[in-house]
């Protein structure tokens, strides 16, 4: 667990509602997240992974959003949240 209490609170609304769409992935209903790796569908394991990266791109979206609506109050040349996402790298990368 980490010790940046920012980083582990600042986004917490954000993440309960992604866990909410995990949950409600398979099944239709609140259930469980399977985690098991034995014989885990292919399907299930994609499906995750696009919940996952829409979280990602929805935070990154609303980031760059955020910074370029802060610069534009400060007077500052800005880029369009759109070329701010183009420019962010995939960090596993």
């Amino acid at each position: 667990m980490s010790t940046n209490n920012e980083r582990d609170t600042k986004f917490l609304g954000f993440a309960r509602l992604q866990w909410d769409k995990l949950m409600m992935a398979h099944g239709g209903s609140y259930g469980y997240i399977d985690v098991a790796n034995d014989g885990l569908d292919a399907d299930i394991i994609a499906d995750y992974q696009q919940i996952i990266a829409q979280c990602a791109y929805d935070l990154m979206q609303s980031g760059c959003i955020d910074i370029s609506n802060a610069q534009k109050q400060q007077g500052n040349v800005t880029l369009h949240p759109n070329a701010m996402l183009r420019a962010a790298q995939d960090p596993s990368n």
